[in-house]
């Protein structure tokens, strides 16, 4: 029913309780396709060291993330698409909760959810309160990514008919989820389905807010024209690492926006207050969840 796609490079320290997390969910009825991305480090023998027949092992040279996802969805079995990074660890019910969801409703394409932030020893530094509407969701995807990557299950038949996995780093997830939103809805619980893991990665933080602005942009008028072939994708490679470069010149504290794996829509301080606050009335958490995610989504609604 489910192939979990899983990108792994270098990722030793943390692999073992990222295979865990979806070797133990209450649904197992999946495939997981571990893709080794080029690894240099213990990560292909600590893969190697599990037995069990639902692990589908992929070796290849390094591609980069849009590469590796890429090459793990080509090989999907499954009805459903699930996401997984190797450095992070899904709640034991992820992925019958999602599975369940996209059964029932046969309209949205894509499901993600909130997720606790852990740091590199697995302490909890935080929770995400993401937008949950359908409406929500596509007025911010037009700046910004409201959907966890790592979090995220899909429809496989929509992921086929969409632009797919390409090597547009770091918006290889924003603009697929772009293309998908044509085809049906999206949703995102208010509730944690995965710890997501933030790491002190301050060198590959090398474009600034700006640059990012300018990048996506580019990238986005040419989906929305139909034009995003493979020249538009090298010269958009281009543009990105002449950014790189000049991002490199400038001071350390000029705002660099956060690549790859790091939090892209950080809580605010506000939506925690609140949270802490409902949370010593003794409110149930479900509850708690569900009003600052919708109070988010009517004030967007409102503007």
């Amino acid at each position: 029913m489910i192939s979990v796609i899983m990108p792994v490079y270098n990722a030793e320290k943390f692999l073992r309780k990222a295979i865990d997390s979806i070797l133990y969910q209450s649904f197992g009825n999946f495939e997981f396709i571990i893709v080794n991305d080029g690894s240099t480090d213990g990560s292909e023998s600590i893969v190697k060291a599990y037995d069990d027949p639902r692990i589908r092992y992929v070796s290849q040279q390094n591609t980069g993330i849009g590469g590796a996802l890429r090459r793990g969805c080509e090989l999907a079995l499954g009805v459903y698409i699930a996401r997984m990074d190797a450095d992070d660890i899904c709640f034991p019910g992820r992925l019958a909760i999602q599975k369940k969801y996209l059964d029932c409703h046969p309209s949205v394409v894509l499901v993600s959810s909130a997720v606790e932030y852990i740091n590199d020893k697995g302490d909890k530094i935080g929770r995400s309160f993401p937008y949950t509407s359908d409406f929500a969701i596509r007025n911010k995807l037009k700046r910004i990514n409201p959907v966890c990557h790592p979090g995220v299950m899909m429809r496989t038949a929509n992921y086929r008919r969409s632009i797919g996995y390409r090597d547009i780093q770091p918006f290889e997830d924003h603009l697929l989820w772009l293309s998908m939103a044509k085809q049906g809805r999206m949703h995102n619980f208010s509730f944690p389905l995965l710890c997501y893991r933030i790491l002190n990665r301050s060198a590959s933080r090398t474009i600034t807010a700006d640059q990012s602005k300018v990048l996506f942009e580019f990238l986005a008028r040419r989906l929305v024209k139909g034009c995003l072939d493979d020249d538009a994708i090298k010269s958009y490679n281009e543009l990105y690492m002449e950014e790189k470069k000049i991002a490199l010149t400038m001071p350390a504290n000029s705002g660099n926006a956060l690549d790859s794996k790091d939090i892209k829509s950080i809580t605010s301080q506000n939506q925690l207050t609140t949270y802490n606050t409902m949370k010593t009335m003794k409110l149930p958490e479900p509850l708690v969840e569900w009003l600052i995610c919708n109070f988010k989504n009517t004030c967007l609604s409102l503007i």
